[in-house]
């Protein structure tokens, strides 16, 4: 669906452990993905090199960010997104989601910590206004979130490859939806965490959810980006979200 773009990686949970201060993991992984990146994406990046988990390429007219699930500043991203104010898309490749998760409630989400609001806040505000499309994962769910605010709108698509057993009730040609309404949002949430819950909600304008999982296909245009979604092992596309 998009010519000739490399795989790409983002730093998630598993891959630095904990922070990854304990044995050095965060400085392995970040040596390793550094090089990695600044070598396949080198036909993107016009002679430059990626020197941080938090990077960025343009690939044509469209603009690609990927977060650290460890250590995303929010000033380094506006920071980003600032020098390239001109694309036509911008997309967020994230291995946390940027807004709460509805299925799995908790703070697991990019800066969702007690302590990162300010943070948390920012980063939301500078994806808003560059109406970014977040390409998450994380929660082994499939969600699909439309929130406006902060002066724009994050559209948020969570994919989920990882199934629950072998059969093939785990991967359903059709996804089984477990909440479609924005009442439904953070539905399980806690008393600790409904206020979090309840600062999100009046911007949601589409709140989907659905334990599937399969795989998937990005399609970009100039008139739409959409979301294909292949249950278990169809060869054609068994859902299709339009992000854009």
């Amino acid at each position: 669906a998009i010519p000739n773009l490399p795989f790409v990686t983002v730093c998630g949970n598993h891959d630095v452990r904990n922070g990854g201060t304990a044995q050095g993991e965060s400085a392995t992984y970040a040596a390793f993905a550094t090089n990695y990146l600044t070598n396949a994406l080198a036909p993107f990046l016009d002679g430059n090199t990626i020197d941080s988990t938090v990077y960025s390429f343009r690939y044509g007219r469209d603009l690609f960010v990927g977060l650290d699930y460890w250590k995303t500043d929010p000033y380094a991203v506006e920071q980003i997104l600032l020098a390239n104010a001109d694309a036509r898309y911008v997309f967020v490749l994230t291995h946390a989601p940027v807004l709460p998760m509805s299925k799995w409630v908790s703070r697991e989400f990019m800066l969702g910590g007690s302590s990162q609001t300010v943070a948390r806040r920012r980063l939301r505000r500078a994806l808003a206004r560059a109406n970014a499309i977040v390409l998450a994962g994380h929660v082994h769910t499939f969600e699909h979130h439309d929130w406006y605010g902060d002066g724009g709108r994050i559209t948020e698509a969570i994919v989920n490859c990882v199934g629950m057993n072998d059969s093939k009730v785990a991967f359903p040609a059709e996804p089984n939806v477990t909440a479609s309404t924005v009442a439904e949002y953070g539905k399980d949430t806690t008393d600790a965490l409904a206020p979090l819950y309840d600062e999100y909600r009046p911007g949601l304008k589409t709140c989907w959810e659905s334990n599937a999982s399969g795989h998937y296909r990005l399609e970009v245009s100039g008139s739409a980006v959409k979301l294909l979604y292949f249950g278990h092992d169809a060869v054609e596309p068994t859902k299709t979200l339009v992000l854009r």
